[in-house]
């Protein structure tokens, strides 16, 4: 149990009336008279969790359990020989891990929700995009072969008319650079072109620069999403644990 400081919060009451209240309290041990206030005499102490009443925060060690805490606050209202409420407040106490994924160490697919290896690929894109780009990335890829990415679009902080300027900009650059490598010998590209050479070198297409011309396509990350329904998840996992237990 967490004590707040007392307070009055009846307007009637003189502070004639609050102090000689608080005076009675302190002669009876029940709290101790302090310099505009009181205060409890023996708070407990609570181990990684501590409580501020004034502010409504609470610190909350790293090495906390996750789950459920129920703190009890107590308010001595006056006149202070009246009553004491307590007050409970639940707080949760959720876990979130930063986790960085090598994709050569991964399994993909389970017996039942098999991974074929011909859609290893794609399912490392979508992976990258919910676990690795935020919403101010645009990722600027082949549309047919995703995992072929020419750009990451960093639009933080910009309105959405020049992100959106900013974004149909760099689809155009690439747009112009796969039309004239058409017609090109490599030996003269420039040193954008032979990157964007090297990036579609296995695709197994004929004219292969001027229909991935036609396939750019920015996606936008959402990891930052991802996180916060995790984080919400935290208030419903044990009936989601629960509703997963019956089949």
């Amino acid at each position: 149990m967490i004590w707040a400081t007392p307070f009055a919060w009846h307007a009637s009451n003189s502070e004639v009336r609050i102090r000689r209240d608080i005076a009675a309290l302190h002669m009876q041990k029940k709290l101790r008279r302090v310099r505009g206030g009181a205060e409890a005499i023996a708070p407990p102490q609570f181990v990684g969790l501590a409580g501020r009443i004034a502010g409504g925060a609470f610190g909350i060690s790293k090495h906390q359990p996750c789950g459920e805490y129920t703190i009890e606050t107590t308010a001595i209202g006056a006149p202070f020989t009246a009553h004491v409420d307590e007050l409970s407040y639940t707080i949760e106490v959720l876990c979130f891990f930063n986790l960085e994924l090598d994709f050569d160490s991964v399994n993909f697919g389970t017996d039942e929700f098999p991974c074929p290896d011909e859609l290893r690929p794609r399912t490392e894109f979508w992976l990258r995009i919910f676990t690795e780009f935020e919403r101010s990335q645009k990722v600027l890829h082949d549309q047919r072969y995703p995992w072929i990415i020419y750009e990451v679009i960093d639009v933080s902080g910009m309105e959405p008319d020049s992100a959106s300027a900013t974004e149909n900009e760099r689809i155009a650059f690439y747009q112009d650079q796969l039309d004239h490598m058409g017609s090109l010998s490599p030996s003269d590209y420039s040193a954008a072109q032979h990157r964007i050479a090297t990036l579609l070198r296995d695709v197994p297409e004929e004219a292969k620069y001027t229909r991935a011309k036609e396939r750019l396509r920015t996606q936008s990350g959402i990891r930052d999403n991802i996180r916060a329904g995790l984080v919400r998840s935290g208030r419903y996992m044990a009936y989601i644990h629960q509703t997963l237990a019956r089949y």
